[in-house]
């Protein structure tokens, strides 16, 4: 499969469509309001990602590869957006653990009206307090889905990748320039080592986040379904509007 096919076959344009209008903040409480604003977050990141990883498949990038049809300018440049897509997927995973962490979380109105209280309790949520929370509340199911998203081979070999980039180093893609394992001569019968990175061929990275968009948008459909069911319902009657001033007194 290409990037550009991802498009057709795993549409996400829904999830923008959980985005809080006035008949969700007239209706429903702060906690799932911030559920489904985070579901917004989720997609905008994955898109960056998405939109990254097409971009690698283009060919002709006009005045951002010079001289036109340098093959270590394009190579470097379809690297350049991998790392994008790399590092934005990642990001998706973090603020999918926020959905659930609002959706069971116990705040109040104060996360809508000072921001700086969503933030901070937003920086809160971690997978192992996550797991906690999901546990608290019973839901075993969403818990699952969690964990086996998040311990799946393909997810742990590309979280691997983006923490060295993030904390320890770089990757060399091959064709990038060469990279010697060795010095160049002998010594007491051996050839000492030199410092090396992990070297990611472009194809193979590429294919390998093409497969984690898919995997994730199905693992973020599971998270999704646990928002109340008439969440998407563009309309509210005038009990709402009377509730929703009641609760604000």
């Amino acid at each position: 499969m290409k990037a550009l096919d991802l498009y057709e076959y795993e549409d996400v344009h829904h999830w923008l469509d959980y985005s809080p209008k006035d008949p969700q903040y007239l209706r429903f409480s702060p906690n799932i309001l911030a559920a489904g604003f985070k579901i917004v977050d989720v997609y905008r990141s994955f898109c960056y990602g998405r939109q990254s990883l097409l971009f690698v498949e283009s060919d002709d990038y006009g005045e951002l590869v010079f001289p036109k049809g340098d093959n270590i300018g394009t190579l470097s440049l379809r690297a350049n957006f991998l790392l994008n897509a790399l590092a934005f997927y990642n990001y998706s995973i973090d603020l999918s653990w926020q959905v659930s962490w609002f959706l069971y979380g116990d705040f109040g109105v104060e996360i809508i009206e000072d921001s700086s209280k969503f933030s901070k309790i937003s920086t809160l949520c971690t997978f192992d307090e996550l797991n906690y929370l999901l546990t608290l509340s019973r839901d075993y199911k969403s818990r699952k889905i969690y964990r086996d998203f998040f311990n799946h081979k393909l997810t742990v070999e590309l979280r691997e990748k983006y923490n060295l980039i993030k904390h320890r180093g770089s990757l060399h893609f091959n064709g990038l320039g060469i990279q010697y394992e060795h010095i160049g001569i002998q010594i007491n019968g051996k050839i000492p080592r030199m410092l090396v990175n992990e070297v990611v061929e472009v194809d193979h990275l590429k294919k390998d986040l093409i497969e984690f968009d898919i995997m994730f948008k199905h693992y973020f459909e599971g998270i999704i379904k646990n928002m109340p069911n008439d969440y998407l319902k563009n309309s509210y009657s005038l009990e709402d509007i009377m509730k929703f001033n009641n609760d604000s007194l």
